[in-house]
């Protein structure tokens, strides 16, 4: 896992929606959350997810982005962003590049471990929530640490 002060590894993310984009192009305008988890549908990841959706105007109003990932495919996240109308978009992450370069790839690759980074408008990681059975802190402890960020000059 990857430490708070850290430099954000700059990954491709495949979106459910088919888009693609760097994670980089954020860098200067937005803050990210990044939130890695097992699977889709299962019952930590669907409650979790649901708290990011319950809290997502928040998260965006405080300047973030937000962004799950997981090796779900790109259909598996259609259907778990349309059955729970989730207001984000979630990335798959087929090939584990972007698990690996978060350090949370676990299990042969089979599944991820549930990590959420807060990477700042400048690419650095200032916020590291691993709490695996914890899944609703995920959100309110972003939003402590994305509300710290907007203090800082």
């Amino acid at each position: 896992m990857l430490t708070v002060g850290t430099a954000a590894p700059d990954v491709i993310l495949h979106f459910h929606d088919g888009s693609t984009t760097r994670l980089s192009v954020f860098r200067g305008v937005y803050n990210v959350v990044l939130y890695f988890y097992p699977r889709d549908f299962t019952w930590g990841c669907t409650r979790q997810a649901c708290s990011f959706a319950d809290h997502y105007n928040r998260i965006t109003a405080l300047g973030a982005v937000l962004i799950g990932v997981s090796a779900d495919s790109p259909e598996q996240h259609r259907r778990f962003v349309d059955g729970y109308d989730l207001p984000f978009r979630l990335a798959t992450d087929r090939d584990s590049s972007v698990s690996k370069a978060y350090e949370v790839h676990v299990l042969g690759g089979l599944r991820q471990l549930r990590v959420t980074y807060v990477i700042d408008k400048k690419g650095w990681i200032r916020g590291v929530i691993h709490r695996e059975i914890r899944v609703l802190r995920h959100a309110t402890d972003v939003l402590k640490i994305l509300q710290s960020l907007g203090q800082q000059p």
